[in-house]
Parts: C-alpha cells; structure tokens; sequence
C-alpha cells in the first residue's frame, strides 16, 4: 500500500511542474517585452530631452558671447569719437605750427581720466599731422601715466599712420586682432591688441593729426571665456583663416603669429568642420568630434551702432567664428549615465516579474487543487461578511455623529467668520479714529518744541539744543508713521472702482507729481505703448507713483550713474506683467520677501528716507486686485518689480 501511494506523489508531481513551468514562460515572456519596450521609451525620451537641453544650452551661450563681442566693439566706437571730439584740439598747434603747451595739457589731462576710467586701453595717443606723437597715455598694468615729451616718438613710417593720414573726416581705422610686438617679438605675456584710429580735424577742416588707442582684447576674451564656462562645450574664437584667437589650450592660440604654429589652426585639426563652419553664419552639427555650435560675428559691420557720417576705411568686413565643441565622449558619456540609471530598473523589474510570473503560475496550479476547500472559505466569508456588516453599520452609526458635529462646527466657523468681518471694519474705524486723535498731540509738542527752540535759543548747553533736535526729529518720525499707517489702512478699507485705466495716463501723473524729485536727481523715465487694464486709477496711481519713487530714492551712489527707470508691459492669458526696472543699488535675494512686510526696512534712517510701509501699500493694492508682486534684483545691479493685473 505504502509503495502504490509514493508511486501515485511521483505521478502527481511531475505534470504539476511541468504546468507550472508552462504557465510561467507565457506569463513571464510578454510581461518582460512589455517592461523593455517601456524603459526602452523612458532612456530614448530622455536621451532626447537631454540632447535638446544640450542643444539649447550651447546655442543660447554662443549668441550671448556673440553680444558680448557687439557690445564691446560698439563701446571702442563710441570711445574713439568720443576722445576725438575735444575742443582743445583746435588750440593744440598754433599758426606757426608750435605745440601750445595750454591746450596740450588739458588733451593729455583728458586722456589720463580717460584711462583711469576705462583700464580698456593700453596706450592712448595724440599724434600729430606731421607723425610726431604729441600725447601719448600708457597704462602701465593698471596705472595709467602720460609718457614723458623726450620719449614720445615719430610714427609717419608706420603703417597705420600712413593710413589714417589718408583718410577723410569721420572715417574710423580698425587693425586685426592680434598680438603686441615690442623690438620686432612678441610681447611676453602675450598682449592680445587691437588698433582704432581716427584723424582729428579743426572747425576749418585743417587735419591736425589723429587720435590712436590700443585695446586690450583679453577684456572680451575673458568674458567670454567665463561665460563658456556655463556650459559643457569648449569655448573657441577663431579669425575667418581658421586660427584660434582663443582655445581651451593656450598652445593653439595666435598660430599665425609664429612661424613654428603656422600649421597648428582649427582649420587643419577639424578640416571637415571647418568647411561647414566658413560656410554658413550659424548653426549646430554633430560630427565624429561631438557637437559643433558657432555664430559668425562682424564686430564692427553693424551700421545701426555708427553715426550717419562715420564710416569703417580698414577691416570693417573682418569676422570671427564663435565656436563650442561638447566633445564625443561627453556626450557618451552622458548616454552611459542615462544606460546605467535604467538598467537598475531592468534588473529589479525582471526580478519582481521572474518571481511574481513563477507565483502566479504555481497559485493557478495549486487552484485547481484547492476547489474543494472553497465551500469551508465561503462558509468562512459570509460569517466574516456578517460580522463586517454590523462594524459598518456601528461605523455609520458614529459617521452620522460626526456629520451633526461637523454641521455645528460649521454653524459656529460661520458665526465667527461674520463676527470677523465686524471685528475687521471696527479695526479699520479704529485707525481712523486712532491716527487722528493722535496727530493732535503730535501737533502740540512739534510746536512747543519749535518754539523752545526758538525762544530758548543760546540759553541751552549743547546737550539741551541734541535733546531739542531729538524730540522735533522723533515727532516727525511719528506723524510720517502714523499717516503712512493710515493710508495703509485706506488701502485695505476703500471700496474699489473698477474700470478700464490707461497705464500711460498714470505715468503722465506720477511723473508730475514726482517733478521736482525727477529734476533733481536728473531721473531717466523711459516707457511706451502701455496696455490699459481693469483696475481702480486712485490706487494703481498710488502703487505706480511708489515703485517709481522708490526707484528714485534707492539709487546708485555714483553721481555719473544718475536714476534710469524703464516701465514695460507683456501680455498673459487675461491679465498683464507689469514691470519697473531700474539702476540702482539692488536688493540681496534673502530680503525678497522681508521688503513686502510693513514697517521691515534694509537700511538705516540715516542712508534712507521713510517708514517701511510703501512696498507694503504696494502688495496690499496688487492683492486686491487679484494679483501678485515680486522682485528680482541683484545687489549693485539694479531691481526689477513685477506685478500681475486684469487686462
């Protein structure tokens, strides 16, 4: 008997395995091509996104260094004429052609400021028709100094001189980009240089020489070069004959100044590259190298940044090639990451698969093996189903209690939200009142105070006359809290009237009212083709008129960077961005939320003005009218208040 039934077990389990096994590849196989195909998709939607975000990066910080080169040739234009345009070279040279030291020494005195201030140019000079420099300003590594008469030298058999010397009025020189060479060799460190000149002529169109500056160029490669660094491709400026100006290795710079690196350019070592490169104005390619981004750039072709009679006689086609390469292993780099943050879930998925298929497969064998215990479960679900149903009716039972609680609960909440309301206008009713009853007061010791001071005058020690000041000081203090409390106040309380406002009409207003604060800070006001939108005109005046003078009281403390405030406007779905950026000191971005507060000041009373509350009466208009405010700013660089509002 024992022997039969042992033969009978080894019967049973044999198919039973060979079912399950069954069971699990049909299970498991699609399941395991579902999971592929879906991290398949995940890694090449991410693969994409991070290629586009490559793409993107590269291409927005070449054309920020394209604006860069722009900028920096436009400020070398400007200089020139600007050092040309001094009345004194009229007197310079007197009728007999003697140099008048009177007028020699205010051009050099404006030269020596000029250098000071820029510390752009490594040398500035005056010279003459006659090729003779007659000033000449040398920087000397950050020390401007005017270089002594007996060592100022004869340049008419320079090249450029020669040039300039034939050049008409206006007309401005423009020399290559490259390097300084002092006695015949390059200067050491290299000096990277460029030439700008232009001839000086009298009222009476006598030419009586040139002026000739020599720019330091390592002030644009350097910035560019830092803002390459922002970031993954190496940043490269090459001239139109495939040179670098400018490579992540020194040793490839200025090839075409050294007979021994003639051959080492960009053109030879990326000569496929290259040919795509000379031959479109911008673009972005993959080669076997990695990911080419360049724009061309004329530093000096732009016409919009000249004057109606400046023109360019040398070099003003000349071009450079902006180029960043996000090398090949970079970018495979960034494919193996992307391979390796996947390939966990792979592995941990096909786990849970291998193990979940093989359980499903044996609780579907063993089912059929258990049919039989069902009835016993069943019997064993209506008693649990029996005794569930009486908690859940004990459980609704003590639900229905907590409605009626809830139903209290919401009778008292709006109880107190109307007690609230009352609680609120009786407030406001209060500062009303408060403020009032408490400028009386003021206004008596404001007065006994003045006439103390009047009548006592000289009777008092220095002390009494501090105390005196104290108190006159501390009552204004008071009476400015106290009435910018009170329109903060108003703010809240006023009913608001709505209607359709022109945003150039309130400027038209705050420049008035601000007119005399504008003239005496000598305030630049700058806006145009404001929206009209829905909002109450008395307090978007009010909030309009406090951005502004804020932007006016927060300048700069340096006097030739007068207040420069630009209001300007971009349309959103059903509402408005408001902004007003200004120049001035800037605010650190811990303080952003801390200047909305009332009363919450960054400076001191003896730096600035007021009492805390503007920025707050700002928010508090801006709320109201569904909206919010915000700042961006960065200290020494300016803010820029943003604020939304209905269109």
């Amino acid at each position: 008997m024992n022997s039969t039934a042992g033969q009978n077990n080894i019967d049973y389990v044999k198919p039973a395995f060979l079912q399950i096994l069954k069971r699990f590849v049909l299970t498991f196989a699609p399941l395991f091509i579902f999971v592929v195909i879906i991290l398949s998709t995940i890694y090449y939607s991410q693969l994409n996104a991070l290629m586009n975000k490559i793409y993107d990066v590269e291409y927005l910080v070449v054309n920020l260094q394209k604006r860069q080169i722009q900028l920096h040739s436009a400020s070398l234009l400007s200089h020139i004429r600007f050092l040309t345009q001094s009345e004194h070279f009229e007197q310079v040279l007197d009728k007999a052609g003697k140099v008048d030291s009177k007028a020699k020494a205010i051009i050099t005195k404006e030269f020596l400021n000029f250098s000071k201030t820029s510390l752009m140019y490594d040398q500035i000079r005056f010279v003459g028709d006659s090729g003779m420099e007659l000033v000449r300003v040398n920087l000397n590594n950050g020390s401007p100094y005017v270089v002594d008469d007996d060592k100022l030298q004869n340049k008419k058999d320079r090249y450029y001189f020669r040039l300039i010397s034939r050049m008409e009025k206006d007309h401005i020189y423009i020399s290559d980009l490259d390097l300084n060479i002092e006695r015949n060799e390059v200067e050491i460190p290299y000096k990277p240089m460029l030439r700008l000149g232009m001839p000086v002529f009298n009222a009476k169109g006598k030419r009586m020489g040139m002026v000739i500056i020599n720019y330091l160029a390592n002030h644009f490669l350097t910035l560019m070069a830092e803002t390459g660094q922002i970031n993954p491709g190496e940043f490269m400026l090459l001239n139109d004959r495939g040179y670098w100006l400018k490579s992540k290795n020194p040793d490839d710079e200025w090839g075409f100044m050294f007979s021994n690196k003639v051959n080492r350019r960009f053109a030879n070592k990326y000569e496929t590259e290259w040919h795509k490169i000379k031959e479109m104005e911008s673009g972005q390619f993959e080669s076997t190298s990695g990911l080419f981004t360049f724009e061309t750039v004329y530093p000096f072709r732009d016409k919009k940044r000249l004057t109606s009679k400046t023109e360019l006689m040398a070099n003003s086609k000349i071009f450079w090639k902006i180029v960043s390469l996000v090398p090949v292993a970079y970018i495979q780099s960034e494919k193996r990451d992307l391979i390796y943050a996947i390939f966990p879930m792979l592995f941990l998925l096909t786990t849970v698969l291998v193990f979940g298929s093989w359980r499903l497969a044996l609780l579907s064998i063993q089912k059929t093996h258990k049919d039989r215990e069902l009835v016993k479960i069943n019997e064993q679900l209506e008693e649990k189903v029996t005794s569930r149903t009486r908690q859940l009716t004990a459980i609704n039972k003590d639900l229905a209690k907590q409605i009626n609680i809830q139903k209290r609960t919401e009778k008292q909440l709006q109880k107190q939200t109307v007690e609230l309301q009352r609680s609120n206008k009786e407030l406001v009713e209060f500062a009303h009142v408060a403020s009032h009853d408490l400028q009386e007061p003021l206004r008596k010791i404001k007065s006994f105070s003045d006439l103390l001071a009047r009548r006592y005058q000289g009777k008092f020690d220095a002390q009494g006359d501090t105390y005196l000041t104290f108190i006159s000081s501390a009552v204004d203090r008071m009476s400015n809290l106290i009435f910018d409390l009170l329109k903060y106040s108003r703010v809240g309380s006023a009913e608001l009237t709505l209607a359709p406002v022109d945003l150039n009409d309130v400027l038209k207003i705050v420049e008035n009212d601000l007119e005399m604060r504008i003239n005496e800070t000598n305030t630049e006001i700058s806006y145009k083709n404001l929206p009209e939108v829905i909002a109450d005109k008395t307090q978007i005046v009010q909030l309009m008129q406090n951005l502004v003078a804020n932007a006016i009281k927060y300048q700069s403390p340096e006097e030739e960077n007068h207040p420069k405030i630009k209001i300007f406007a971009e349309g959103q779905q059903g509402s408005w961005l408001i902004a007003v950026e200004d120049n001035g000191i800037g605010i650190d971005p811990k303080h952003y939320e801390k200047i909305f507060v009332i009363f919450q000041r960054l400076h001191g009373r003896n730096e600035y003005s007021g009492t805390g509350i503007g920025l707050g009466v700002c928010k508090k208009i801006v709320e109201r009218h569904g909206g919010t405010i915000w700042v961006e700013s960065e200290t020494g660089k300016g803010s820029t208040f943003y604020f939304t509002i209905a269109a």
